[in-house]
């Protein structure tokens, strides 16, 4: 199921978007990983191709933007004219998101203003994951710059009317849970303690959200749809 977000032409403007190329164009024929520590004043691109046109699929494993003004924004298409998937939209962790550009060509774009960002804030380094299909792009544990000690379950993982989020005591006694759809927008939260919560899900639209349960021990991400 593809899930795209539209922006009028007039919003991209606004945002100081101008039809680019990437810098930097790399043929995915297995996963490739990259992160960057994004400094101020940055305006740049990076492309993605399969080499046979095949859906190619990026996941962000970890990672933080200012909410005023640095943007991170994924076209699905060769350059920044092409239909725009998902972008930033919080002052947030990005961690988890999940997106597919099914013309085969994926372009990322980096955009920061003068004042505020990773290299002189102290921000969590983006790291992604692009690939050929959805195993590809799963993020290791290892591979990512956050501890992830506050474990917890969600289920069933294809919901339709409700989840249940299942926190083990030793987990540090539950925390700040928040779900986010894939542009990166917030649309539920709750504190939760350890034990069982289950959470309705029959007002949200179907599509891809990330479960981001944090608490002083970390920020683990867990990925469910709900289907209607």
């Amino acid at each position: 199921m593809r899930h795209y977000l539209i922006i009028a032409a007039a919003m991209l403007a606004f945002n100081g978007l101008h039809a680019q190329v990437p810098d930097t164009i790399y043929t995915v024929t297995a996963p490739v990983t990259h992160s960057l520590c994004y400094t101020n004043n940055m305006d740049t691109l990076a492309g993605y191709q399969s080499a046979d046109g095949s859906p190619l699929w990026m996941t962000i494993c970890s990672g933080h933007m200012a909410a005023c003004c640095d943007h991170a924004y994924l076209f699905d298409g060769p350059d920044a004219t092409a239909p725009l998937i998902g972008m930033n939209s919080a002052d947030e962790s990005l961690a988890g998101l999940t997106f597919v550009a099914y013309t085969g060509t994926l372009t990322l774009r980096l955009e920061s203003d003068a004042t505020v960002s990773c290299e002189t804030d102290g921000f969590e380094p983006l790291m992604w994951i692009v690939g050929l299909d959805a195993s590809s792009v799963e993020c290791q544990p290892m591979g990512i710059a956050v501890q992830r000690a506050s474990t917890f379950n969600l289920y069933p993982t294809l919901a339709n009317d409700q989840v249940t989020i299942s926190v083990p005591s030793s987990s540090s006694g539950g925390g700040l849970l928040q779900l986010l759809d894939l542009t990166g927008r917030t649309v539920v939260v709750q504190q939760i303690r350890s034990g069982s919560t289950t959470l309705g899900t029959s007002n949200l639209p179907a599509g891809v959200y990330v479960a981001l349960l944090t608490n002083e021990a970390g920020s683990t991400p867990r990925r469910f749809e709900v289907l209607h």
